[in-house]
C-alpha cells in the first residue's frame, strides 16, 4: 500500500498488479511453511505408534483419520499431535504478525490524490525551470554569432 501512496496515477495498475502477485506469493510461502510444520511435528509425534503406511495416510488428510479404525487410544494420540502441530503454527506466525503490525504503525498516509498533485506540480516546476533555462541558451547563442551578412 505504501507503494501504491507514493505513486502516479498511471503507475497504480501496474503496481495492484504487482501486491496481488505478492500476496499471492506470500500466501503460497505461508502455506508451504505451514503444511511442512504440521507434517514435521505429526511424523515426529506418530512416529513410533504407528506403522509408515498408516503414518503416511495420518500425515496426508485429516479425512483419513475415520477410515483407518483406530482405536480410542490411538485416535487421541493423533489428535493430540495435531493440536500440538497447529500450536506449534501459531506460535511460529504470532510473533510475525505483531512484528508487521509494530511495522505498518510506521508508515504514514500521505493519501493517493493528494500525492498526484503534488508530483504533477513538481514535474511542471522541472519543465518550467528547464524551459526557461533553454531559452538562456538560446538567447546567449544568438548573441554570439555574428550578423548574416558580416564577415570576419
Amino acid at each position: 500500500m505504501a507503494l501504491l501512496a507514493h505513486s502516479k496515477k498511471s503507475d497504480r495498475a501496474v503496481i495492484n498488479g504487482l501486491r496481488n502477485f505478492l500476496r499471492a506469493i506470500g500466501g503460497s510461502i505461508g502455506l508451504t511453511v505451514s503444511g511442512t510444520i504440521l507434517n514435521n511435528t505429526l511424523y515426529n509425534r506418530l512416529h513410533g505408534l504407528f506403522p509408515p503406511e498408516i503414518l503416511k495416510k495420518l500425515t496426508s488428510s485429516t479425512f483419513a483419520l475415520p477410515s483407518l479404525n483406530l482405536t480410542p487410544g490411538e485416535t487421541e494420540a493423533v489428535l493430540d499431535a495435531y493440536m500440538q502441530a497447529l500450536r506449534t503454527i501459531f506460535l511460529m506466525y504470532a510473533p510475525l504478525v505483531a512484528v508487521c503490525f509494530l511495522l505498518q504503525c510506521a508508515v504514514t498516509d500521505n493519501g493517493v490524490a493528494e500525492k498526484d498533485g503534488k508530483l504533477a506540480s513538481s514535474e511542471n516546476d522541472d519543465r518550467s525551470t528547464d524551459s526557461e533555462e533553454s531559452g538562456r541558451a538560446n538567447a546567449i547563442r544568438s548573441t554570439d554569432t555574428p550578423a548574416s551578412g558580416s564577415h570576419i
